[in-house]
């Protein structure tokens, strides 16, 4: 009785046809690679519009840095050091002020962003590569 019911079970235990395991896994590796080339194109424009950004933020820095008087202060560290040390206080103070500090934050946080986005993008690219 055990030989006939496992021989039964044998017959009737389901074999996976193998075109569909190939056409359910080519349609897995199709999604990725179409994953794979969204991301690229994602990564690498916001990349792209970072850098933009970034050119853009650093040419204007050195007018904000001559229209905040920061380079009058720092010329002062090279005049007569006894001025300099009785009012070190002062001209600290006043180097601290006279930093475009917005636009130093801005600047180093689009150089983050893109140097983040390029980084995936190429990982990315390498995953192209190497599923292709």
């Amino acid at each position: 009785m055990d030989q006939r019911f496992e021989k039964i079970l044998k017959d009737a235990m389901c074999k996976p046809d193998q075109e569909l395991c190939d056409t359910v896994w080519c349609a897995i590796c199709k999604k990725q690679s179409n994953n794979d080339k969204a991301n690229l194109l994602s990564y690498s424009l916001l990349g792209l519009l970072s850098l933009s950004s970034f050119i853009f933020i650093v040419k204007d820095i050195p007018s904000k840095f001559s229209g905040s008087g920061f380079y009058e202060y720092t010329s002062l560290l090279s005049s007569d050091w006894s001025v300099v040390s009785a009012n070190w206080k002062e001209l600290t103070l006043s180097i601290t002020e006279s930093l475009p500090l917005a636009s130093i934050t801005i600047s180093l946080f689009l150089l983050f962003i893109m140097f983040i986005s390029m980084s995936r993008a190429a990982h990315r690219f390498k995953n192209q590569l190497l599923t292709a």
